[in-house]
């Protein structure tokens, strides 16, 4: 069985909000983890993941998919990407719609 969970994290900018996730992927140790609705740019983005999640991968500033992707394609509403499981031996098509305002 797969564990996966989903946040809706307005102000991952904030260290302690870092933190709850880093206690989330502890705790729960899920195989996949997407945060939406971040607010957090780019850049600073990439500097969050570099120090708080180095073994997960960034696809977008507003929808952090935390799992090992390969972007196939991307557009303002949508991400399409090949995902591997590595502790399960599972590759998989994800598609993550996001529709903004």
């Amino acid at each position: 069985m797969i564990n996966i969970c989903a946040w809706n994290i307005r102000g991952f900018n904030k260290p302690v909000k870092q933190h709850e996730v880093k206690e989330l992927l502890k705790t729960h140790n899920p195989g996949i983890c997407i945060i939406v609705e971040t607010k957090v740019k780019m850049k600073k983005a990439e500097n969050i993941m570099w120090r708080c999640f180095r073994d997960w991968s960034l696809i977008d500033s507003d929808i952090c998919i935390l799992l090992h992707v390969c972007v196939i394609q991307k557009s303002d509403q949508i991400i399409t990407c090949l995902c591997s499981l590595k502790d399960k031996n599972l590759d998989f098509l994800s598609f993550v719609v996001y529709a903004q305002n």
